[in-house]
Formats: structure tokens, sequence, C-alpha cells
């Protein structure tokens, strides 16, 4: 019963450390962080909220994607679901949320550290220097500007200036699995294996980068293990996995792996190819050559596990941060899992040496570290403080813009720049041709689009006729742009003034601008010509030949296009001889589209935009209906009963 009450008293510290530094986190509606990806992820939980019954299609980012392929569901469901629970507004309930993450991180990273060397003191030590320092602002002089200072909260940072979330919630997650994996595999504790398997899929459902972060830690854990009697059973591990993805794959399916895997090499620039091949088989080699020494010397296998993931994770981010190398898209995201996995290494080899001290001087190095943590809580608490600002967000420009829609042209699709197209649909309904996140872009074309329209690049006097072939393309009837003195965060434009004067201004505040777009066609759907379809994807944003074609064709003919609902929507048009229908969404192969209720054959162009042939002609009614799920529906149960049946199964014939 003791041993039980140190360990609370241990983790109530932790909580409550944390809890005190971002207790300002637990009441915020809005704070002054409005170049934060928050707004988007708030709009993910607002539109949960309002559809719980219909999270199918969502019509609001990038001419409409699959409601799951946004983001991670996870944290934004959490959220929602808190909201909806607590009658809690969205944006209250996600700040919410994020400071349980910031509180509760801590804890895990202890209790992995107490239950696999069965030292509370080494474990709340471990758990205390996670929660009051940065070890990436000691190895990077980027991450200590971006910070402020070498002392400060990097981790509170993250979440509340970058909106990153959705990645801490995968750091909370991922000690507890890399310890349930070793109680299920490594000690075969059959009632693990569900536990395990649960914990795998929530990271799976979180975030991309936190998955591959686990991905990391798997591999640390595995290389850990290499020479160990008793040994991994590799084939529990193996099930754990399949039946994890099993648990997720009705939200993340194998054709959205495809895309994530391909928009995040895009998101930055990095082509994975010969030379990461290379560079990972060197940092393999350096691996390998450590657990020789670390086994000859027979270290620790736990220590083992934290030195090989902050040694994998630490590559990833030092190679971007120190030579601007990156080995894996958006490398130096990875400091999260550097930064826990070499406080409990450094922490571990500290205890190690305290161990052999006198007792006195065992007590003074007590007194200085609790000496330290004391400063550095008041450090946090102030920088927290500072970062968590409450903002009257009426004022600021992504309301107004978003409110302004709204109001004067609803349910019309818009470009909005930067934080306004992050921010908006926290805010309003109002559709996009961009949005959030890098992750569920349509097409390599919608990305051509944004581009283009941002940068101006090497578009000289053709920047204004391009930009509005892009503009009409992806249906948009309005644009807003920000100049150098205006109040929108990122500013992404190049060249705003060249819009003044040429198109129709519908409002304006200082240098925050909306324009009309002229001879925009109003529908969304267009009987066209088959030679009119985009069939090649541009090479650049300024190969428009081809999609200036296409708008010539979509602006002269125009059908009746109207949503029933989030995930339908209905077409009236004059149908000719060998004419296709050009639906400005974007393509999903479970679009279904039916005239008299016979089912039509539908594809994508080069644009990424949905096309129907109609086989009818004159007066056509069309039915459009987003259907997705197929046998991926049943997923879930299949893992469900796989979870429990495996360690039943074992159990019986063991």
């Amino acid at each position: 019963m003791l041993t039980r009450l140190r360990t609370f008293a241990c983790i109530a510290v932790l909580i409550a450390v944390n809890a005190y530094v971002c207790r300002d986190l637990f009441t915020a509606e809005f704070i002054q962080q409005m170049g934060s990806t928050a707004g988007a992820f708030i709009a993910i939980s607002r539109w949960a909220m309002q559809h719980w019954n219909d999270l199918s299609w969502y019509p609001l980012w990038f001419t409409g994607m699959p409601f799951f392929q946004i983001y991670q569901p996870g944290l934004h469901l959490t959220v929602a679901f808190m909201a909806t629970l607590f009658h809690l507004t969205p944006q209250h309930a996600y700040h919410l949320v994020n400071a349980a993450i910031y509180c509760v991180e801590p804890v895990t990273l202890f209790w992995l550290c107490y239950r696999v060397t069965g030292s509370r003191g080494y474990a709340l030590a471990a758990g205390l220097a996670y929660s009051l320092i940065s070890p990436s602002a000691f190895l990077s002089s980027m991450v200590r500007q971006q910070a402020g200072g070498l002392w400060l909260a990097r981790r509170y940072q993250t979440i509340v200036y970058y909106g990153d979330g959705p990645h801490n919630a995968v750091l909370l997650l991922i000690p507890l699995a890399i310890l349930c994996l070793h109680k299920t595999a490594v000690e075969r504790r059959r009632w693990h294996f569900p536990l395990a398997s649960a914990l795998i899929a929530a990271i799976l459902l979180t975030n991309w980068p936190g998955t591959v972060g686990f991905a990391m830690a798997v591999a640390a854990y595995i290389l850990s293990r290499v020479g160990e009697r008793p040994g991994i059973h590799w084939g529990t591990l193996i099930a754990v996995g399949l039946v994890s993805y099993l648990l997720a794959c009705r939200w993340i399916p194998p054709a959205m792996l495809a895309s994530v895997f391909s928009n995040a090499q895009q998101s930055d620039g990095t082509t994975l190819g010969g030379m990461h091949v290379i560079s990972l088989f060197a940092v393999a080699c350096a691996l390998l050559g450590l657990h020789l020494l670390l086994e000859r010397i027979q270290v620790d296998r736990w220590l083992r596990f934290f030195v090989y993931f902050a040694m994998i994770s630490g590559i990833v981010v030092l190679a971007r941060v120190w030579a601007g190398v990156n080995l894996l898209p958006q490398g130096h995201r990875f400091q999260l899992e550097m930064e826990l996995a070499l406080v409990a290494a450094v922490v571990f080899l500290a205890r190690r040496q305290l161990l052999r001290l006198p007792q006195s001087a065992r007590t003074i190095v007590i007194v200085l570290f609790v000496f330290a943590c004391a400063v550095q809580i008041r450090n946090y608490r102030q920088y927290a403080r500072a970062q968590t600002q409450p903002l009257n967000v009426e004022e600021s420009i992504e309301y107004r813009m978003a409110k302004w829609f709204e109001a004067n042209i609803p349910g019309q699709r818009v470009f909005a720049p930067g934080s306004v197209s992050i921010w908006m649909d926290a805010f309003a309904d109002v559709p996009q041709i961009a949005g959030c996140c890098d992750q569920g872009v349509p097409s390599f074309s919608h990305r051509l689009a944004y581009y283009t329209l941002y940068s101006a690049q090497n578009a000289g006097d053709r920047y204004i006729p391009i930009a509005l072939q892009w503009l009409k393309a992806y249906g948009a009837k309005a644009i807003a742009v920000t100049g150098p003195g205006g109040k929108e965060f990122w500013k992404p434009y190049a060249r705003p003034e060249a819009f003044r004067g040429a198109l129709p201004e519908l409002w304006r505040e200082g240098d925050d601008v909306i324009y009309r777009v002229p001879d925009a066609p109003q529908s969304l759907a267009h009987v066209i010509q088959p030679s009119d379809l985009v069939e090649k994807t541009p090479i650049h944003g300024l190969d428009t030949a081809a999609v200036a074609r296409y708008v010539n064709a979509i602006t002269r003919s125009q059908a009746e296009f109207r949503w029933t609902n989030p995930h339908q929507a209905h077409i009236q048009a004059e149908v000719l001889e060998g004419a296709v229908i050009s639906v400005q969404i974007s393509y999903d192969p479970s679009w279904r589209v039916t005239v008299n209720g016979k089912a039509l054959r539908t594809s994508k162009d080069a644009l990424g935009l949905l096309v129907v042939e109609p086989d009818c002609t004159g007066s056509c009614s069309f039915d459009l209906q987003f259907r997705s799920g197929g046998w991926m529906q049943w997923a879930p149960l299949l893992g469900i009963v796989l979870a429990f049946g495996w360690p039943a199964a074992a159990l019986k014939f063991s």
C-alpha cells in the first residue's frame, strides 16, 4: 500500500508541476497565436460536433476531401467529444485537451522508467527533467532562437505556438506502447496484447510524424533486445502490428497511406531516393557498431533502448538543423522524440554515477536538482503565461474575413491566404481551394495552384491571367489578398500589389483585401467535351495552356449543381452526345454517381477533379453520393476479435 502511495505521489508531483506551468491553457478560448495550426484542428472538431452522424465527406478544404483524409481523427474527435459532453466551445475543449496532454506526457515517461527499472527516484527525476528542460535547445541554435532562449519551454511552445498537439499526444502514448509491447512480445503476458494493439492503433490515428517517431522507438527497442534470452517472440510482435492496423484501417485505408507518403515528400521538397537509402544504411551501420560495443560491455538493455532511440531520432533531427539535410520529410520535427529519449538516457546514466557517491554527496546533488527544478518551474511558468495571452478574436483579420465571406457569398468557394485559410473554418463554413493539412492535399495540381497564386514565380506580366485561370479551374468566386501592412500572420503573397486594379474590389481593411473573381462560373458542374479536360498534370504553375482551355469550356457550359447534404449532391444538366460532366470537387473512388438509378463510370482529370461519363443525353438528373468504407468498415471489428482472441487461444493451447 505504501509503495502505491509513493508511486501516486510521484505522479501527482509531475502533474502538479506541469499543470502549474500550463494553467492558463485549461481555461483558454482564443489566444494570441494566430500563426498556429490550431485553427485548422479546431475547425475539424467544430465540423465533427455539427455532423456526428455524417463524418464522410468534408467539402470545405482543397475542393473537398474525405473527412478522415484531412488529418488523423484521434485528437480532433476527442476534442469534439469533450466539447459535446461538457457543453464547451471547440476552442476551449481544444486547449483543455492539449493542457491535459502537456501534463500527462511526463507521467507516461515516468511510468515506463519506473516499470522497467523499479526505481521511483530515477523515474521521477526523468519525468521532472523532461518537464523542465529542452535538450534540443542545447543542440541547435535554431531551436534556441525559436524558443527565445536556452532554458525555456520548447515542448509548450510546440503545442501553443505551432499547434503540434497531435504530435505531443503521440509522445504521450509511445512509452506506454513500448512497455506493452515488451510485456507482450518478451515477457509473454498475453493480456497485454489487446492493450498494445489499442495503443498502437491510437498512435496511427493521431499523427503521422508521431507514427514515424514510434517506428523509430520500435526499431530502437528491437535492436536493444538482440542477443537477449529469452528474446522477442516475433510472431506475437507481427500479430500486434497487424491487429493494430486492422483496428485503425477503417480511417486510414491503404490508399491513404500511399497518398500521405507522397504528400510528405512534397511538403518540404524531400524526395526519398538513392542518397537516402545510402544515408539510412550508414545510420544502420553506426547503430550496429554501437550495439556491438554496448553488448560487449553488458550495458542495461533499457538504457540501450533509450540510447538507440535518441540516436535514431537525433541523427534525423541534427542532420536537418546542422547540415540542412532531410533524411526524412520535415526531419526537424522529430526533436520531440529525441528529447524524450535523450532525457531518459542521460538521467539513467546520471543515476548510476549518483549511486557511486557517498550519501552526503548524493544529498547535495539531490538538493541542487530540486533547486534547479524550482528555478525552471518559475521560468516555464512565466514563458507559458506570455505564450498564452487571451485574444479578442472578433478583432482578428481571420475572423473578420471569415464572417464577411459567410455573410456576403455564403456557400461559395474562395481562396484565402495563410492564417486566414487555416482559421477561417473555425468560425464559419466557407469552402476553400486550399486549407489544411499538407498530408491530405488531393493532387499535385492543387499544390501548383496555391504555390503559383502565392509566389508568382517567373510569371511576370502573366501573373494575374494565370492566377485567374487557376482560381476559375478550382471554382473560386473570390480571393483574399494580404499585403505587407496587413494583419494576416504569414503574408504569403510575393506580389499582392498586382491584384489592385486588376480585379473588382469587394472589401478592404488596410492592406487586407477581398477581390471578386470576374466571370467565374457559378456552378460546380459543367457539361464539356472530353477534349476540354486537363489530361496531363501541368509541369509547373505557368504551364496553363490546358487549364485555360478547360476554363473556357466550363465558362461556356454550366449545369445546375446543389448540395443536398455534406456527402450528397444533385446535378441537373442538358447533356450532348459524347459529352462528359466535369464536377469541380476532388475525385475519390468512393464517389457514386447514378442517373435514373443506374451507376455511372467516374474518373479523375489531371487537376484532381471528378469526371462523370453520363450515359444519358438531353435533360438528365444525376445523384452523387460519397460512400466510404466497403469491407474496411468491418476491419475494426475483426481487429477487436483478434485482439482478445489471440491471447485467449494462446492461453488455451499453451
